[in-house]
């Protein structure tokens, strides 16, 4: 209560004239943090590139006993392609290896519910080809 976390995506390329050797500025991609509504940001930030590559377009779902984090990127492995990007962020800080979703992702966005014995997320996205722009939704469940 009063608390949950903070996502965002900062474009910035490191060959920016403006950065230099001793900037702290982060890295281009996506962050997570800690966020209380008292206090700002209560916790180190983690960048979310772990597995995912050119992540962008943060998105956050609470749930009851944790957090839904997605970020629409490259899949890790695999052909070079968009998806949308999940994961679960527990209550003790551990995140779920990510789940990739869909295939040349233009958009996307999440939705959680959910009580202390299980919780389900909805997701939703566009991917598009040579012959038009799909919407695809999902519903996911877990314990």
């Amino acid at each position: 209560m009063g608390g949950g976390h903070y996502a965002w995506f900062t474009g910035e390329s490191p060959n920016d004239d403006s950065l230099n050797a001793v900037s702290t500025r982060p890295a281009p991609g996506v962050y997570l943090v800690p966020w209380r509504i008292d206090a700002g940001a209560t916790g180190p930030k983690r960048a979310l590139a772990d597995s995912l590559g050119e992540p962008c377009r943060p998105m956050l779902a609470r749930l009851e006993n944790g957090t839904l984090v997605g970020a629409i990127g490259a899949a890790a492995s695999g052909p070079a392609r968009k998806v949308l990007a999940l994961r679960r962020l527990e209550l003790d800080g551990v995140l779920s290896p990510w789940l990739y979703l869909g295939s040349g992702v233009k958009s996307g966005a999440i939705a959680a519910q959910g009580d202390r014995a299980a919780w389900a997320a909805w997701a939703a996205w566009t991917e598009g080809d040579e012959h038009g722009t799909r919407v695809r939704v999902v519903r996911l469940t877990g314990r």
